[in-house]
């Protein structure tokens, strides 16, 4: 694997048959990423084979990994939609969100990420991976969550929301 993929349908049914022939027990959870403990990220870019993270897996004597996958779902992109609707945006924001909107409605049903994770005395290690159109589409998210967060900060009247009589 050379390169990000745009779809990882293909890579995940890949990981699934890895996994059917190696000693661990697998288990099904949720992305661990943003879990708050401490943890170390398999650098993907340097090193976008999973094997390899297997291959350390096993050295070490991992007996459980957690596999989790996720797709773009319709309902993920109807919340952007409804935030797109409902923000405040500049006509140029909104053309431009509007078009990446468009773009990314395409891939929906697609796999979008993909997380392999173990812990081992105390620390989780994660393999991570991501579309770049996943990707773009979490920046975007974050950008209109930012014009929310903006809008809403103008409308409480300055930096301290209205906390002080403003006499």
């Amino acid at each position: 694997m050379s390169e990000i993929r745009q779809d990882l349908d293909t890579l995940c049914a890949e990981v699934e048959r890895d996994l059917a022939t190696r000693p661990f027990a697998v288990f099904r959870g949720h992305h661990r990423a943003l879990e708050n403990r401490s943890q170390v990220d398999w650098d993907v870019i340097k090193s976008p084979d999973f094997h390899d993270y297997l291959v350390c897996a096993e050295r070490l004597g991992v007996r459980m990994l957690v596999f989790s996958h996720q797709k773009l779902t319709t309902q993920l992109l109807d919340q952007v939609r409804e935030r797109i609707d409902t923000t405040d945006l500049s006509r140029e924001d909104a053309r431009d969100f509007e078009r990446t909107f468009k773009k990314l409605r395409g891939y929906e049903g697609f796999t979008s990420s993909l997380e392999l994770s173990f812990d081992f005395e105390g620390i989780t290690y994660i393999f991570h991976i991501s579309t770049p159109w996943y990707d773009e589409l979490l920046d975007m998210i974050e950008d209109l969550d930012d014009a929310i967060e903006h809008a809403a900060g103008d409308e409480e009247g300055g930096p301290m929301g209205g906390y002080f009589s403003q006499n």
